[in-house]
């Protein structure tokens, strides 16, 4: 074969060059000539199907040098000049020069697309490129324009060849440069490279990029895929048929191409070189833009009905609507399920991002406000097509893309079985029905572009019958007949997105959307001064802008509850990204004392759409399957929105019951799924343990809760009720009374009293399994250690004061129902915690090898976190820390006379015996009397050494020492210095108590632990007066189950749980028969009887929810 190859291809090059003579001097070939040469081409191409003859051929010595001026030559002869001119010639020449151009793009064009490029067939296409036959087809399909215009005899039949042609020429030249910038890495990765062999891929490499620069050059300055577009729209307009739809779809994947070569160039870091900026220009040009756009909106409109702004009636109803099959094909005479073709869809949205990026914007239309209409319609079409798509396939897993083949194409007569079984879900406005509020988009829309506009469902401009309204169901068709079995009934056509590309349409449309929002948002708010910004939100929209931003969050409420299921990771994490940047326009200045008066118009359509519940559904759902898309979903969101500034405004401004279902929601996860999963992770116990997903989501709640708590006390000056503000400040404007901030102090303070004693339990439960020996991985037991201990250690300061009242100590303060110092004492159990945390210093002062200073600047937050914490509740709770003591005193004793030292006053419990605590605390104190300077070589390296050093804990003055030791030898401020000085303090009354002298905890000296500048922000300590709202005022935001334990994630909410009250005291309520069944062992049968009854009317429950409670004894439903 490569011998007949070579005999063939010898015998075309003379030939080759006597035609390119006879071309140059600007003769035509004889139509016999140009098909006979014709005919030996096609002869020996049909062979190089394959990449090893296409490197044959251009290994040959003289055949790629006379195909090349051959090309060269046709393409520049002006041939209706020649001489020879006639129709028979000249279309022979044509059909030459389109030979000739297939076959130089044989030469190098992949067609599987994995082949790597040879230096030969990039020089060869270098060479290509540089005949200038981008420019000569330029010329070509500009003359083809005019021949159409003018209605010439053949002009439509040469204007597709040539638009054929062109289209080729320019995807082989961008499929070269695609496969240029390869790194070849995956075939590197087979056998490794020499030295010698890199520096020569480096340098195709090199080679690679200049072809990309240039191609870029002479696409921009040729404007080749210009004429293209421009040829193709006319043709269209002049005839119908296949060929001329052929020519729009070839048009459109030349577009396409260009765009996949700038999406490559941004891949490879190269969005600000030339060649990127040349291709953009490309695809900025009128008419490549108005033949995106108008296929793109021809499509969304037989998909959806809308509005369509303007495109002429002969584009909107004339242009092909390609589908997704190979190739695509015109879909306005099918019948059934049809999928859409995506990159029709992706190349008008890519325009228009790119087109819009530049300001001023000089070749509209589209401006803003049509782009942003036309964005959410396609967003809209994905959103549907998610839901749509989610009813036909129920069954399958959560999670899971299904592929696109046989349940996605169905041929006429052959749709699935959707629910609601009529006519187009996207032929009336919103008919499918979204699932968020106001799916009917004409009404919404009519505000965005002012036209189109039915009713709040109804059609569009188009005209499309089928009243859609705003909620569920497909639009039902009118009752017709039932034909006989033999004649089957013809399926409406319902276009839809492919399940693996409406997530990618979603994300896409909203991302650019959202940027152009921010953009409007941004310049309105400059319009504004400083304090009236601030007063409104940070700045007011216009109409149309303040219905888009309702749409679009409408939009990405639903994408989250309907799109993550056929999304990738990608595209799940490109989604939480949309909820990110929507709420960043909406954040709270955090060093301001006041909240604004009004949320800005981006926040209240957020909350207006639901992105509260949307949260926790999706929480909810995390955990219901952890390995799902909506768990990674999830876990972006927790890194992202539950910063401080992002989720403030939500809980401020939102719905009450919301805000504390979210909260509640949050709190049940780290008691009944969180802390157990850790627990087993702690454990190593790998062969119960839980799945790499669901770790990684406890990890994840763990860290929101400690991030939010830390934050939530670092931005107190802005939510709490201010006592010191300036008159100036108080008569400002923006002071619009203590609604939002009295709503987030209540969130807040629900958020701690509900967050903070898991995280009690939590660490408790860990230092049991290290003094167990339990503990096997150190760096999971450490970070999950300090997750849980540093929000408490950064909360207990600042409750401990609210205890004292401030300056004036309030031990003798009784512990009524309902304050923080019952819910100290009780629920977190302040004193054992802390003297637990003392026990288990060396663990917490853990530095490891490999992040030295990292750990050793943890350790030591740590440690002064810690000994603020003591002091403040050493001041708060005297008599509690002293009984403490004197226990730890005594079980010293007991160890010293040989006792067993069962009772302990803090600590983790009973279990350990005082022989170890005592032993191990004198150790470590004497190391820190000895050399204070010294302590953090004397700690531990790894988790064993820790778990030696660590003990049972216990309020001892040898730990309070060792502590300000370690505050001392590593603390770099004067802060360090005080705290270290206190605790010190500290640890002599303790020791004074021990000894029975006379000193106490309170007292003159008590009172100055209320100077330590430790753990209180310090816009905190300037103002005076600050109070954190008691837990039962935060609670009473939402009434949940009672049970502690209850694990109940029915539904998408907290606050849809159906309660009843408890049959017999009415004041505890329950979500179902189990619950009030765990509790009433747990402890309810003793408080039930001490509570009052409430009124009759508050027991009354609805007739539905009886029948599930009849399953109760009826000694726990029956009223004393």
């Amino acid at each position: 074969m490569d011998h007949q190859l070579s005999i063939l291809a010898a015998a075309l090059v003379p030939r080759f060059r006597d035609a390119t003579e006879r071309l140059r001097s600007g003769r035509l070939l004889k139509p016999s000539e140009a098909h006979s040469l014709k005919q030996q081409l096609e002869d020996v191409f049909p062979a190089t199907e394959g990449a090893a003859v296409a490197a044959r051929l251009l290994a040959h010595d003289s055949f790629p040098a006379a195909l090349l001026g051959l090309l060269a030559a046709a393409l520049r002869l002006d041939a209706r000049s020649s001489p020879d001119a006639c129709s028979l010639a000249l279309n022979a020449h044509s059909d030459l020069c389109a030979t000739a151009s297939d076959a130089a793009g044989g030469l190098v064009f992949d067609p599987r697309g994995d082949c790597p490029l040879s230096p030969e067939a990039l020089g060869f296409a270098t060479r290509l490129l540089r005949t200038q036959a981008l420019q000569c087809y330029s010329r070509w399909l500009a003359a083809a324009t005019e021949d159409v215009q003018a209605a010439g005899a053949g002009a439509s039949l040469r204007a597709a060849s040539i638009i054929r042609d062109a289209a080729c020429l320019v995807d082989t030249l961008a499929d070269v440069a695609r496969r240029s910038m390869a790194d070849g890495s995956g075939e590197a990765g087979a056998a490794p490279m020499s030295g010698a062999a890199r520096r020569r891929q480096q340098q195709q490499q090199a080679r690679g990029l200049a072809f990309l620069g240039e191609l870029a050059a002479a696409l921009r300055y040729s404007c080749v895929v210009e004429h293209l577009a421009r040829a193709a729209l006319h043709l269209h307009l002049r005839c119908a048929g296949e060929a001329a739809e052929a020519t729009v779809l070839q048009a459109l994947s030349a577009c396409v191409c260009v765009l996949d070569m700038h999406d490559a160039c941004c891949t490879a870091g190269l969005s600000d070189a030339p060649a990127a900026s040349s291709l953009r220009g490309v695809l900025g040009g009128r008419c490549t833009r108005h033949l995106a756009l108008s296929s793109a909106l021809a499509a969304l409109c037989a998909a959806d009905g809308g509005p369509s702004y303007g495109l002429p009636e002969e584009l909107l109803l004339g242009l092909p609507v390609f589908g997704n099959n190979s190739p695509p094909a015109n879909l306005r005479q099918r019948q059934g399920v049809q999928e859409l073709n995506f990159p029709t869809f992706n190349l008008a949205i890519s325009g228009l991002k790119l087109n819009l990026d530049s300001e001023p914007i000089s070749t509209p239309p589209p401006g803003r406000r049509a782009a942003v209409a036309l964005l959410l319609r396609l967003g809209r079409l994905g959103v549907e097509s998610a839901r749509i798509w989610g009813e036909v396939n129920g069954g399958s897993a959560l999670g899971q893309r299904d592929g696109s083949g046989a349940e996605g194409q169905t041929s006429a007569g052959g749709a699935p079985d959707f629910p609601g079984g009529g006519g187009g879900a996207f032929r009336g406005r919103g008919s499918a029905g979204s699932g968020y509020r106001g799916s009917g988009n004409a009404g919404s829309e009519a505000g965005i572009d002012g036209g189109g506009g039915g009713g709040s469902g109804g059609g569009g401009s188009s005209g499309n019958e089928g009243d859609g309204g705003s909620g569920g169901g497909s639009v039902a068709l009118p009752t017709v007949p039932a034909p006989p079995p033999s004649v089957p009934l013809p399926q409406p056509l319902r276009l839809l997105v492919s399940r693996n590309e409406l997530a990618h349409l979603t994300t896409y449309s909203l991302h650019v959307a959202l940027h152009l929002l921010s953009a409007v948002h941004q310049q309105q708010a400059e319009k504004h001064e400083p304090a009236t910004a601030a007063a409104a939100g940070g700045g007011a929209l216009g109409g149309w802008q303040e219905v888009a931003a309702a749409e679009w969050w409408r939009l990405a409420v639903a994408a989250a509850l309907h799109v993550t299921r056929w999304s990738n990771e990608g595209e799940v994490h490109a989604l939480a990204e949309l909820f990110i940047l929507g709420t960043r326009l909406g954040r709270l200045p955090l060093d301001s004392p006041l909240l604004p008066a009004l949320p800005c118009p981006m926040m209240a359509a957020a909350l207006a759409a639901g992105v509260l519940p949307c949260v926790e559904r999706l929480l909810r759902r995390a955990w219901e399957a952890p390995e799902a898309a909506e768990a990674t979903l999830a876990h972006s969101l927790t890194e992202g929105c539950f910063e401080a500034g992002l989720l403030a405004p939500l809980l401020a401004y939102g719905e009450p019951r919301q805000a504390a279902a979210l909260v509640a929601t949050v709190r049940k996860l780290l008691v009944c799924r969180a802390a157990p999963l850790l627990l087993l992770v702690c454990g190593g116990d790998a062969a119960h343990g839980p799945c790499a997903e669901a770790s990684h989501l406890a990890l994840d709640l763990l860290g929101v809760a400690g991030v939010w708590m830390q934050m939530g006390v670092g931005c107190g000056a802005m939510w709490q009720a201010q006592g010191d503000l300036s008159e100036e400040q108080v008569a400002a404007p923006a002071a619009a009374g203590p609604g939002a901030g009295r709503q987030l102090a209540l969130v807040v303070s629900r958020a701690a009293s509900d967050w903070l004693p898991p995280l009690s339990r939590l660490f408790e439960a860990l230092a049991a399994l290290l003094l167990g020996g339990r503990a096997t991985k150190p760096s999971t037991f450490k970070q999950v250690c300090i997750f849980c201990l540093r929000p408490l250690l950064v909360w207990l300061p600042r409750l401990a004061r609210c205890c004292c009242g401030g300056e004036q100590g309030a031990a003798d303060m009784p512990a009524t129902a309902g304050d923080w110092r019952r819910w100290l004492l009780e629920e977190l159990r302040v004193v054992p915690l802390l003297g637990t945390a003392l026990g288990f210093l060396p663990l917490l002062l853990l530095r490891g090898e490999r992040q030295a200073q990292k750990a050793d600047d943890a350790g030591c937050e740590i440690a002064m976190l810690l000994g603020g914490s003591c002091c403040c509740v050493a001041a708060a709770f005297p008599d509690e820390v002293r009984s403490a003591a004197l226990s730890a005193a005594a079980v010293e004793e007991g160890v010293a006379s040989g006792g067993s030292g069962a009772s302990r006053g803090g600590g983790v419990g009973s279990r350990s015996s005082g022989r170890r605590a005592g032993g191990r605390s004198s150790a470590r104190a004497g190391g820190s009397r000895r050399s204070s300077s010294n302590s953090s070589q004397a700690q531990p390296a790894d988790l064993a050494g820790a778990a030696a050093a660590s003990g049972p804990g216990g309020w001892r003055p040898s730990l309070l020492h060792a502590l300000a030791a370690e505050l001392r030898a590593h603390g770099r401020d004067d802060a360090h210095a005080t705290v270290a000085a206190a605790v010190t303090d500290l640890a002599g009354r303790l020791e004074a108590c021990r000894a029975g002298g006379s000193g106490g905890l309170g007292g003159e000296a008590g009172g100055d632990l209320w100077g330590l500048p430790a753990n209180v922000p310090a816009v905190v300590e300037r103002v005076h007066g600050l109070r954190v709202p008691p837990p039962a005022e935060g609670r009473a935001l939402l009434r949940t189950c009672a049970n502690p334990a209850c694990d109940n994630l029915a539904g998408g909410s907290e606050a849809e749980l159906p309660l009843r009250a408890c049959g017999r005291c009415g004041a505890a309520w329950y979500c179902r028969p189990e619950c009030q069944t765990a509790h009433w062992r747990a402890g309810h049968r003793e408080a039930c009887g001490r509570l009052e009854r409430p009124h009759p009317g508050v027991l009354a429950t609805s007739p539905a929810s009886q029948a599930w409670w009849e399953r109760l004894p009826p000694w726990m439903v029956t009223a004393p």
